[in-house]
């Protein structure tokens, strides 16, 4: 039990201006410790890698379609070529 330290209740605890306590100091913390943020940068970046190797790509279409009432008149049909229609395919 001698690893856990206690501080007393009448022990002075660093505060802001207005009573807000004094965490640690992040940029400190990352001058000392460089190599974690590139570590977890360098991690980050090898597994969002091999997510998007290894992901099937998902392809997505849309269509508009316009429905019109039949206005009453035939369709001229007077410029269809019948001799094309009658050709055998090769």
């Amino acid at each position: 039990m001698d690893a856990i330290k206690t501080t007393p209740e009448n022990a002075a605890i660093p505060t802001l201006g207005q009573g807000a306590q004094v965490g640690p100091d992040l940029i400190k913390i990352l001058l000392r410790w460089k190599w974690l943020p590139i570590l977890g940068s360098a991690i980050g970046a090898t597994l969002g890698y091999l997510y998007f190797v290894q992901h099937l790509p998902q392809y997505k279409a849309t269509a508009i379609v316009q429905v019109e009432s039949p206005s009453g008149k035939e369709m001229p049909i007077n410029n269809f070529d019948t001799r094309q229609a009658d050709r055998p395919r090769g």
